[in-house]
């Protein structure tokens, strides 16, 4: 055999052999997918029963419930015809007994209907009010809520409409704002809400919601909150004519003006206008109500901050022809707190830059107060500045801070000036005549200030060592101290020492001459004493150089205090003319920085006290008791 030959014979047993194991294979995976297919169609079946079982018992029930239902309605009907005035509670024939018998009777057959069906009825139905049958009545048979209720288009609607206060509660601590709670009342009528009290047992009144009827869309003209909405839902309160009573609850933000120049005794005049923002004149027209021209006050809370006056209302109309009402009120602050907070502590720094001008020169502490009354200024200034509300204008009170910090400085630099004057002076040159007539003589009598000048002695001053005798030398000491000391005196009392001395030595010589035949001696004796007198007459001259320099040394000392006494003296006259001028600065700024307060009683509404008002507030009484 060839080697070709055997090749083919070994391809072919192994094809056959791969052909008999594919076939196994694939006996064996159908065998496992049956399997698995009648393991999947056996729950499948169970499911598909239990839904169908369900589904037949779900129709069941409701076409029980369904006949239930029925059988239910035919029996409340045939109630109602056997005793239609009892179904609104106002057949007097039968007493209480007998309604609660039938009712028994009534849920009794109701309890064996449902036992026989096997189901579970709800409560018998409530019989009707004659409120609710109105209020269903009304709302049913009402056309729409965005029409106007009038017979004719042509025709403007009504509306009367007022004001109430209740409270303020801020106004500009948010800029020019002021924030309000107030009672908006509108009254108008209805045409579609008119029944019969007979009807409906003499019902005459009932409330309906606001959002089911038509409301007219009076709002707010000068606006100013970021919110879209600003009242609470109030029901409105209807009567049998057809009149509705609208009063609802806002709290509003409005555009007021200020002018703080006066602050805190500021006073503004904020007004609230009101008009509609759809309907102009020819479709709605805005009165007042019960001819009240202004804003009721009656149920104000009083503020502690503000005092509000309320002013006559206008009626007028704008510019693209609708009705406008404009309420607006007197508002004056109440200026007690910041007129402790702000005003006294401003006063009393001011009254004590007064007690600078008081202090002495020669103390420090005049320098310090000036500078401590500036520094609490400048915090007062910071406070103001912080209590401030946003408006237009400066406030006065600001213009009196910053003056009143301006004369601090200007006190800072004539203390500075007084204590020049008072402690150097101008030693070398005497205070000059204008200003020796004008502060050392009128004004300190005017001041009622004493000199500040040593006085000259009023007599004669006894020297140490008595009264000298007529005739009798005096010591260099002696001749120094005694008051009459001048130089005239002193060459009189030289004159006089010469003369005795050349009295005694004619003496002496006229003694010698006589003696001179007896005593040899006595020529040398006088010669000694000849030249013991002209050495004592050269000291006593140097005697007389000596004290005629001492005189001038002490008089120049003496011209040098007197100079700075007097210019000590003209320091402390300024001072007392800087504190005079300075009470009067004072004065003057108190009365032109806070003037008197405006009168707040000029063109004012009252609220009148009559059956007006007793008119106005009778829909809010009849909306509280419903």
């Amino acid at each position: 055999m060839c080697h070709y030959c055997a090749y083919l014979k070994h391809v072919q047993s192994s094809s056959s052999t791969n052909i008999s194991n594919q076939n196994s294979s694939s006996v064996r995976y159908h065998q496992q997918r049956q399997i698995r297919s009648y393991n999947l169609t056996v729950p499948l079946c169970l499911v598909s029963l239990t839904l169908f079982f369900i589904m037949l018992n779900v129709t069941l029930v409701l076409s029980q419930s369904s006949q239930i239902q029925q059988q239910r309605d035919q029996s409340s009907n045939k109630i109602l015809q056997d005793t239609p005035q009892d179904f609104f509670g106002v057949n007097t024939n039968l007493d209480e007994d007998q309604q609660q018998a039938k009712y028994r009777e009534y849920v009794s057959s109701t309890i064996k209907t449902a036992n026989s069906s096997l189901t579970v009825l709800p409560p018998p139905k409530r019989r009707l009010t004659f409120e609710k049958r109105l209020i269903r009545d009304l709302l049913d048979n009402y056309p729409t809520i965005y029409a106007r209720p009038i017979r004719n288009v042509s025709d403007p609607l009504i509306i009367s409409f007022g004001l109430t206060l209740t409270q303020l509660f801020d106004v500009g601590s948010t800029g020019q704002k002021m924030q309000t709670n107030t009672w908006k009342t509108l009254k108008w009528q209805d045409m579609n809400l008119a029944w019969n009290p007979d009807q409906y047992g003499g019902l005459k009144t009932v409330c309906l919601p606001a959002d089911s009827i038509w409301t007219p869309d009076v709002v707010l003209d000068n606006y100013a909150d970021e919110r879209l909405k600003d009242w609470r839902e109030i029901s409105a309160v209807i009567q049998h004519t057809g009149d509705i009573l609208y009063v609802p609850a806002t709290m509003q933000f409005s555009v007021c003006f200020l002018d703080i120049t006066n602050f805190p005794y500021d006073m503004h005049e904020c007004p609230l206008k009101y008009r509609s923002w759809t309907y102009d004149l020819s479709k709605l027209e805005l009165v007042f109500k019960d001819d009240l021209f202004g804003i009721d006050m009656t149920a104000y809370v009083d503020s502690n901050e503000w005092r509000v006056k309320p002013l006559e209302a206008k009626k007028n109309v704008t510019n693209d022809t609708f009705s406008l009402l404009t309420f607006t009120m007197n508002i004056q602050r109440k200026g007690g707190l910041y007129g402790y907070i702000l005003i006294l502590p401003c006063l009393l720094l001011s009254a004590a830059t007064m007690v600078v001008f008081w202090i002495p020169p020669e103390s420090p502490a005049k320098m310090i107060l000036t500078i401590s009354i500036f520094s609490g200024l400048f915090l007062l200034l910071l406070l103001l500045a912080e209590s401030i509300p946003g408006g237009g204008g400066t406030p006065q009170i600001g213009y009196y801070y910053c003056m009143n910090m301006v004369v601090v400085s200007v006190t800072a630099v004539l203390a500075t000036i007084v204590i020049h004057i008072y402690i150097r002076g101008d030693r070398r040159q005497g205070v000059p005549p204008y200003i020796r007539r004008l502060f050392l003589q009128t004004l300190p009598r005017i001041y009622c200030m004493a000199s500040k000048t040593p006085p000259n002695p009023p007599g004669p001053v006894t020297p140490r060592f008595g009264s000298p005798t007529p005739g009798a030398l005096l010591l260099p000491e002696q001749i120094f101290l005694t008051p009459h000391y001048h130089e005239e005196e002193f060459s009189k009392k030289l004159k006089l020492l010469k003369q005795r001395f050349q009295d005694f030595h004619r003496q002496q010589q006229q003694k010698t001459l006589a003696a001179s035949a007896t005593n040899a001696m006595a020529n040398e004796t006088v010669a000694a004493l000849s030249v013991n007198l002209r050495s004592i007459e050269n000291d006593l001259k140097e005697i007389r150089d000596y004290l005629r320099h001492m005189k001038k040394k002490v008089e120049d000392n003496a011209q040098s205090n007197k100079t700075h006494d007097e210019w000590k003296q003209v320091a402390l006259v300024l001072d007392r003319t800087f504190f005079f001028a300075y009470c009067c600065w004072l004065v003057l700024s108190l009365v032109i920085m806070f003037p008197k307060t405006p009168s707040i009683s000029k063109n004012l509404w009252s609220t009148p006290a009559t059956s007006s008002v007793i008119n106005t507030t009778t829909g809010l009484s009849n909306f509280t008791m419903m």
